[in-house]
């Protein structure tokens, strides 16, 4: 797509089994992209810490793709997997209670990343990896993404 012109958003929202950094590269080498912060730490900061969420280009890492002059893919990597950090912010994630709880911020939060995604990347497409199978993880692409 970026090659026809196309400017796309990759998220991954594989969040169990992330692995889009090894997909892509920015060096010559051909070393995978080096991640410092993802979707886990952007909901981590939000959800856990109560941070309001700044700008998403913190938690995003632009795309060289050859044969193009302007970067066109931007990938929004799950984080740094598979650090300790990663899975412990990760197990801390209370979905159930995104979505289910008296009060559910979950729907609220999606739409708004979704939003900011738009507003902050003005992508042509946003391609999401998610989890195979029925989960809640999974679920949030199915119906705040699209």
């Amino acid at each position: 797509m970026a090659q026809l012109g196309f400017k796309s958003v990759v998220l991954d929202f594989d969040l169990e089994a992330p692995g889009l950094c090894y997909k892509f590269t920015v060096s010559k080498d051909g070393a995978p992209v080096d991640v410092k912060r993802g979707l886990v730490d952007y909901l981590f900061d939000v959800v856990i810490e109560g941070k309001k969420p700044g700008s998403i280009l913190e938690y995003t890492k632009e795309i060289p793709i050859p044969s193009t002059d302007n970067p066109l893919v931007t990938l929004f990597p799950a984080g740094r997997a598979p650090t300790a950090d990663y899975w412990e912010k990760l197990c801390r994630i209370n979905w159930h209670d995104l979505f289910y709880s008296p009060d559910p911020k979950g729907v609220k939060l999606f739409l708004d990343l979704k939003s900011r995604i738009e507003e902050s990347l003005a992508p042509d497409f946003l391609l999401i990896d998610s989890r195979t199978g029925v989960t809640e993880m999974g679920g949030c692409c199915d119906n705040n993404f699209t």
